[in-house]
């Protein structure tokens, strides 16, 4: 069904292309590659995705459109006032983009990749500078459009994704945990890391549920709520994974609590289509992490880069200059949506060399002959393999940038156009431009304020501890609130797992002593246990240093064998997480 799937977006991708050329070849419009490239950095597969991302990215585009006559008008008159305008353009879309919720960032992210295909070309020829802003955002706007138009009303494409088979892999993962339980039997940290994997995956898939499957007002509540509710349970079940690890010692509130919360979201599950969402006052939306401190580096980094890039063209006059300046931009704002820019350039590089090496193949064969010119069918047979070489690495999430820069440094490089045939010089120029913009943007990203795999998870890591630390100071906790704060630093840390695995069980444990906390204050305990807790939450935050101190163990030993009752219990868990946290970073 997978493979199915695939092949269904290679074919709606080809088939839009197909549709572009041939509204451009009889026409005339000499923007079609401009289109093309333009709809292939904006395709996205399902159903749901496009009702939902189509109002945005025809937004997207207009402002970008916009954005260019203005820049088009500075530039008359004053060309400094065009690249700084630019830098300031391009810099405030990269700040938009990480501070907007994930649903609207790609409004802007459209309207800075608009502004690179259609204005910062236009220090290439400003006899022509009207003629080119024109033809530019036609062919950009028609790309879009026609891409629209097709996915929503041509194509219809719904995802394979089943959300209530997603609820009863929830299910069934919850009970074998509670059964663990109800055994003394220890829980596997993979099974927590699996629980968490099927949660995340339902709450991701809200947006295409709604769209994909007309659930009605109270439906929606009662999916929110139990997609709060399986949160809920992932934190008990961590925290009830230290209980297990001391002798099988559970407090009776957290077992009971955690029960009440599978029934409560058995509640919801049983019937999804006429669940009463009023029953379970939970009506909070899941909050992103979202930094105003990294948006403000990505927009003096985009500004950065960008501005290097316009002053190189302007300087050296380079006539490949505006392939550099477009596709450098059109890189950094991919990047700055990726999870792991640094790592991401890698396949940017390998999209850039492939995109040449065919390109350079089509030079000197298919493009050298003026028949492929003569008509629009000949004219895109000659593209079909390019297009599904890179449609497969497009559609695949691990080569997705190497596919949108392996195409984009092939059209780019030739400009396929039946307006005009493709020069070898032209070719070898533009290609230059796409490998000297990929270089610059790569050692910009790398060295202004990178952001690597480790600091990535450091940051969400400080995040979470200034959260505890501000619980300890309030000492009271809303639960509701705290899982749907902490959803998605564990999804982000879980994106960057490859390098950094255990980053997500330090959140995770990190998370549990919320729980634990909770009860504290549900107990009314002013326990010294707390206070040393808190001692130690600072001095990471002061130091940076995520280490254990021994003297904190010892002190922490000291106390827990003169607390009693459920105290004691509590405060075996924390040692645990605590003792699990110091083993992590002593590797």
């Amino acid at each position: 069904m997978k493979n199915f799937d695939n092949e269904m977006r290679i074919f709606s991708l080809i088939f839009s292309v197909f549709i572009i050329e041939l509204v451009s070849f009889y026409f005339n419009i000499s923007g079609g590659p401009t289109a093309v490239m333009s709809a292939i950095v904006v395709s996205q597969s399902f159903v749901g995705a496009q009702y939902l991302k189509a109002r945005n990215r025809i937004i997207g585009t207009i402002l970008g459109i916009m954005a260019s006559f203005i820049s088009a008008y500075l530039y008359v008159g004053n060309e400094l006032y065009f690249i700084v305008f630019s830098m300031l353009w391009i810099s405030f879309m990269s700040v938009m983009i990480s501070l907007v919720p994930t649903d609207n960032s790609h409004l802007f992210q459209l309207g800075a990749n608009t502004y690179a295909f259609v204005a910062l070309p236009l220090i290439l020829s400003p006899e022509e500078t009207y003629f080119n802003l024109i033809t530019r955002s036609t062919g950009v706007f028609m790309g879009v459009v026609i891409l629209v138009v097709k996915s929503v009303l041509m194509l219809l494409k719904r995802s394979d994704y089943d959300f209530k088979k997603n609820m009863r892999g929830i299910f069934r993962k919850t009970i074998r945990i509670n059964k663990k339980v109800a055994e003394a039997n220890n829980i596997e940290r993979k099974e927590i890391k699996n629980l968490f994997t099927d949660i995340s995956t339902l709450i991701s898939n809200k947006r295409n549920i709604v769209y994909e499957h007309g659930l009605g007002f109270k439906s929606k509540g009662a999916l929110k709520t139990f997609s709060i509710l399986s949160m809920m349970l992932f934190l008990y079940s961590n925290t009830l994974r230290h209980y297990l690890k001391n002798e099988g010692e559970k407090l009776a509130d957290i077992k009971s609590d955690f029960l009440n919360i599978i029934k409560k979201s058995l509640m919801c599950r049983a019937d999804i289509n006429k669940f009463d969402h009023s029953k379970i006052k939970i009506s909070n939306i899941f909050l992103e992490h979202k930094s105003a401190l990294e948006a403000v580096i990505r927009g003096i980094r985009a500004f950065t880069i960008t501005g290097i890039l316009l002053i190189t063209w302007y300087i050296t006059g380079w006539s490949g200059g505006h392939v550099m300046v477009s596709l450098g931009v059109v890189y950094m704002i991919l990047l700055t949506t990726y999870p792991a820019p640094v790592a991401g350039g890698k396949h940017m590089v390998y999209g850039t060399i492939l995109g040449m090496i065919v390109g350079w193949i089509y030079i000197q064969t298919i493009y050298s002959s003026q028949y492929t010119f003569i008509s629009p069918s000949i004219f895109f047979i000659a593209q079909l393999p390019v297009l599904i070489i890179g449609s497969r690495f497009l559609f695949v999430g691990k080569t997705f940038l190497l596919g949108v820069t392996f195409l984009t440094t092939f059209y780019f490089g030739l400009q396929p156009s039946n307006t005009s045939v493709v020069s070898y010089e032209t070719f070898m120029d533009n290609s230059l431009g796409a490998t000297v913009g990929l270089i610059i943007t790569g050692l910009g990203i790398s060295i202004i304020f990178p952001e690597k795999k480790r600091i990535k998870n450091e940051k969400l890591i400080k995040a979470t501890i200034k959260e505890l630390v501000y619980a300890l100071k309030k000492k009271n906790l809303n639960m509701s609130n705290v899982v749907r704060h902490t959803h998605d630093r564990l999804r982000l840390s879980d994106s960057l797992e490859k390098c950094t695995s255990d980053d997500f069980l330090v959140l995770t444990n990190l998370s549990s002593l919320f729980i634990i906390f909770h009860y504290i204050f549900e107990y009314k305990k002013n326990s010294e246990f707390i206070t040393i807790i808190d001692k130690q939450l600072n001095k990471w935050l002061e130091t940076n240093m995520f280490m254990m101190e021994n003297e904190t163990l010892d002190d922490l030993e000291e106390l827990i064998s003169n607390e009693t009752g459920e105290v004691h219990k509590l405060s075996m868990c924390a040692y645990s997480i605590l003792l699990e946290l110091k083993d992590i970073y002593e590797k």
